[in-house]
């Protein structure tokens, strides 16, 4: 058991998964935080392999945790006691549970609603998978938002039967399956998927035609890899949809922290494309100075077809990165790691310096160019640079190394200040 009063921070073995190591608990009481982490190692591995499967807040300073055996599972149950619960607080085992979507519908059994409201009540690290009859594209057209993803669960697209990862070095030969589409909402700023628990994947999708953003991050840690955003399933023409404000994704809070948005091998890379009919934006991190930190936005395709030889939508003033918090990164120097930007008309890359603004990192990307580099689609400007009154942060846009070198070519102006 964990008594109050050892430390700041005390720690409880106990074992809370399905994993054939012991868990951890670590009782942060400065931060007023319960974290439980599991060891996925194997079991003829020394070393531990640890990764979070719950976080909450710790309720009371005084909390005192066990870890007991009180069901029939062969696991145990997290009990909390302080003076401020008149009874035992008891968070059953944490099992990591597969749910599957069986159908289009917009809800019931089966449904894509349904899969998330189970993993949602479910404290393990879930899985969502899709295994609809028929061959082809299988489109899930919802008739109200869906429910905000507040446990971890990687929703699998890839899963559905047809569907494989990209493959290529130049392009996206991805064949994608699962369409989750807003056609059918009414215009405003009803978003696609909205991510409230941490360390998420969304992968395999495509995800259009929502009046706001496709995928809204308001956690951290989470992945977003391999899908298509604000396209069609082939990759080769915009559906949006969004309001103004609105972006393929958007990290605007303080808790945005530490998103993945693509990667660095062929197989995760993103396609998107800008949302709204104003201002849009494929990737928005922060507005008016508020936004995670740590973000990295690598390896994607942005504002061009699945080939990277086109913009996919040259009528809407768009933006591909619309960038108002610090600390982010676009591109960098490992292989693979670039980013394409060519939106057609309107702004690469936009950032825009408040007061607390800084530390934006913009290396090895392609701007204005085809996937080859060689080749003009180009953007109104290839990066701007915005401040507030009082603005004085500092960016770092190239480096010093061959491998931080931006291309930035076939642009109305290289850059605008």
């Amino acid at each position: 058991p964990i008594s109050p009063g050892l430390g700041s921070a005390d720690l409880l073995k106990a074992d809370f998964s399905t994993s054939t190591k012991d868990d951890l608990a670590i009782v942060d009481r400065l931060r007023g935080e319960v974290t439980l982490l599991t060891n996925d190692s194997a079991a003829s591995d020394s070393s531990p392999n640890l990764r979070l499967m719950k976080s909450f807040p710790l309720g009371a300073a005084d909390v005192s945790l066990f870890g007991l055996r009180l069901g029939a599972e062969a696991r145990d149950s997290l009990v909390t006691l302080s003076s401020l619960q008149p009874q035992a607080n008891i968070i059953s085992p944490l099992v990591s549970q597969n749910f599957a979507v069986t159908n289009t519908s917009d809800s019931g059994v089966g449904s894509l609603r349904q899969a998330i409201l189970d993993a949602n009540a479910n404290s393990g690290a879930d899985t969502i998978n899709f295994n609809i009859a028929g061959s082809g594209v299988q489109t899930i057209s919802l008739a109200s938002a869906l429910p905000t993803i507040t446990e971890t669960v990687t929703i699998d697209g890839y899963s559905q039967p047809g569907s494989q990862v990209n493959t290529l070095q130049n392009g996206i030969n991805a064949i994608l399956n699962i369409e989750i589409t807003g056609v059918s909402l009414p215009f405003g700023s009803t978003p696609g998927l909205t991510v409230s628990a941490s360390n998420c994947v969304i992968r395999g999708l495509v995800i259009n035609r929502f009046g706001g953003s496709p995928i809204v991050l308001n956690s951290s840690n989470n992945l977003v890899q391999g899908n298509f955003i604000n396209t069609d399933p082939t990759g080769s023409t915009r559906q949006a949809k969004g309001q103004s404000i609105s972006a393929g994704i958007e990290m605007n809070t303080s808790s945005s922290n530490n998103n993945i948005i693509g990667g660095t091998t062929p197989d995760v890379r993103n396609l998107i494309a800008g949302s709204g009919s104003n201002t849009p934006a494929a990737i928005r991190i922060g507005a008016s100075g508020v936004g995670g930190t740590g973000n990295m936005v690598q390896g994607n395709y942005i504002g061009t077809n699945k080939n990277g030889t086109a913009a996919i939508d040259t009528t809407t003033t768009t933006m591909g990165l619309d960038l108002q918090a610090s600390n982010n990164t676009v591109g960098g120097t490992q292989a693979g790691a670039g980013n394409l930007i060519s939106v057609g008309f309107g702004q690469g890359i936009s950032i825009f310096s408040n007061a607390s603004t800084s530390g934006v990192l913009v290396q090895g990307n392609l701007i204005g160019t085809d996937v080859t580099g060689a080749v003009k689609i180009g953007n109104s400007n290839g990066i701007f640079l915005g401040s507030s009154v009082g603005a004085s942060g500092t960016h770092t846009i190239g480096g010093t190394t061959p491998a931080g070198r931006n291309t930035i070519s076939g642009n109305g102006s290289a850059s605008s200040l």
